[in-house]
């Protein structure tokens, strides 16, 4: 948790140099402490992809959700379950996202 949270902590200062100081990013360590590796990255990602502004950990645990909810939209539809071949699909296109991320755990379809 601490290498990704580090990682987008500093994408967020570059984006954003006049806020938070590393000094104070130990608190974002322990407001997100119960928050996995995968769903912390994913909400990193649509706050870098959204917001405007330094996100505060709550802006960040708001987006776990999302991030959830788009993981499990993607791979699940209740009147269209998802065929083998693109559960395959998805558990490719995660690992390249996990990969990208430096992440060592994915999302996969198979346990779904």
């Amino acid at each position: 948790m601490r290498q990704i949270l580090s990682k987008y902590l500093l994408t967020f200062k570059r984006m954003y140099p006049t806020h938070p100081a590393p000094e104070t990013w130990e608190v974002y360590e322990r407001a997100l402490s119960d928050v996995g590796d995968v769903d912390l990255a994913g909400a990193c990602e649509i706050c870098v992809r959204e917001l405007t502004y330094f996100p505060m950990p709550a802006e960040i645990r708001k987006r776990v959700k999302s991030a959830d909810t788009f993981l499990s939209t993607a791979v699940k539809y209740e009147d269209h379950p998802l065929t083998p071949e693109a559960k395959a699909d998805f558990d490719a296109q995660m690992q390249k996202v996990a990969e990208r991320l430096g992440l060592r755990k994915i999302v996969s379809a198979k346990s779904l």
